[in-house]
């Protein structure tokens, strides 16, 4: 269906990102559109990441609305008008861009499962592995104290065979208990937690009710998680994993 309405809801959501683009840049003089989609491109910002992969289609946007204002009309009628499936996409793009999804919409699990520094390591890794882990918060009584990474702590072992897992704790074998890993608070966008990872060099990063590593904590997320997020760019599957409504940590401790 084409309409004059699909035209005018088109031009109101390209208005809305071309004021983002702006505001991203933090501009004070006009630069035109395409020339501020080079540069988001081109520059290291939250945004780059999700504008590269679009880049294309926000162009022909660019076109289409320029078409759509200042296009060749007869008998003052135009003769282009926005399809359904155009509108599909500039909406998506416009609250991808705009709206972007809550670290805690996305990696915020109500089913946070840590581990004791003294709980047996057999025990630990089967949890880890059935629950598909790739990291493990591991607590001091009630004090976080560091992430457990599932493939560290195998390469540990089989650089020391003699280790027997089954009579063994976390603590005796677990190595950079010292690392200090990234914090971000729950209510932090994907961008800012992209431009985490790459400002911090972290391979985890806690999300926490506050920024700080002592917010409580909720959630765990790993460069892989994130990569493999950006690859699908798939909001939906990780809605239902954000229902803990108090805020309160939900700890299944590994025994």
């Amino acid at each position: 269906m084409y309409s004059a309405h699909n035209s005018n809801t088109f031009l109101a959501y390209y208005n809305q990102i071309d004021k983002y683009l702006s505001f991203v840049l933090w501009l004070d003089k006009y630069i035109p559109f395409h020339e501020r989609i080079t540069m988001i491109v081109r520059w290291k910002y939250p945004q780059t990441r999700y504008v590269s992969s679009q880049e294309a289609k926000i162009r022909y946007f660019w076109d289409l609305r320029n078409h759509l204002v200042h296009g060749f009309r007869l008998d003052n009628k135009h003769y282009i008008f926005v399809s359904e499936h155009a509108l599909e996409q500039i909406t998506g793009i416009h609250d991808e861009l705009i709206k972007p999804q809550k670290v805690k919409n996305i990696f915020w699990s109500n089913a946070l499962y840590v581990a004791q520094k003294d709980d047996n390591l057999n025990d630990t890794l089967a949890i880890m592995r059935s629950q598909k882990m790739n990291y493990l918060p591991v607590y001091e009584w009630e004090q976080f104290a560091w992430v457990m990474g599932f493939q560290d702590m195998i390469g540990r072992l089989l650089d020391h065979q003699q280790i027997d897992t089954k009579h063994t704790a976390i603590i005796d074998v677990n190595i950079d208990r010292d690392i200090e890993f990234a914090h971000i608070d729950q209510d932090k966008s994907i961008y800012e937690l992209e431009d985490l990872f790459v400002s911090t060099w972290s391979e985890v990063i806690l999300i926490t009710h506050w920024w700080t590593k002592d917010g409580n904590l909720l959630g765990v997320v790993s460069l892989h998680e994130l990569v493999w997020y950006d690859a699908t760019l798939n909001k939906n599957k990780h809605k239902n994993k954000s229902k803990n409504k108090n805020g309160s940590k939900v700890v299944a401790t590994v025994k």
